[in-house]
């Protein structure tokens, strides 16, 4: 219920520079020396945290992998999101095609990851695989404004979720309830 909010308006937040980048992406014969030179980044940040290669699977996979590194787990976790973040933008912004749903499922779980290593800090033997399927269902359907439909689609990748339910719902509704404030205030300001 804390961190629903916050992850809902994170969620808008990527789904904003997600529109942004696409806007500004090249689509002339510049593609061919930004996409070079966009993977060439894209590697060189492999070499060092390989989990930022591909659809968000590697990367989600990673966060859920960090309940079992304790203190190293936060670093790790942080770092990894930073990483699959910017490099997601990176991509878009240098005229590369794709979705954005798995990479937004796998950045929701990296939230949900970090916050629950946060959390456990504070709560000893808190199970972070539950705020990382909480952080990835409520990033996901904020990011793609279909809250229902991104706790459904978690549910079906992973066949969990179901004893976290309540949870889970109740952050839906605050991260609904953000981003339909952030929404407003956004086009207030325009």
């Amino acid at each position: 219920m804390l961190f629903g909010p916050i992850l809902g308006w994170l969620g808008v937040a990527f789904r904003r520079y997600v529109h942004i980048f696409e806007d500004a992406k090249p689509r002339n014969l510049s593609l061919w020396w930004t996409l070079p030179l966009a993977f060439s980044g894209v590697g060189i940040v492999s070499m060092f945290i390989p989990s930022v290669l591909g659809n968000g699977q590697a990367s989600a996979q990673t966060q859920f992998e960090a309940e079992w590194l304790g203190g190293f787990g936060l670093a790790s976790g942080t770092l990894v999101l930073l990483a699959k973040t910017a490099t997601t933008l990176l991509t878009i912004r240098a005229g590369g095609w794709g979705g954005t749903l798995t990479p937004g499922l796998a950045l929701g779980a990296g939230l949900g990851a970090v916050t629950g290593l946060l959390w456990s800090q504070i709560w000893p033997g808190t199970s972070i695989a539950a705020f990382v399927f909480i952080g990835a269902a409520v990033f996901l359907g904020a990011s793609t404004k279909a809250p229902l439909t991104g706790l459904v689609l978690l549910m079906e990748f992973t066949h969990q979720g179901s004893e976290i339910l309540v949870p889970t719902i109740l952050a839906i509704g605050g991260a609904v309830a953000a981003t339909a404030w952030a929404e407003r205030t956004h086009t207030e300001a325009e």
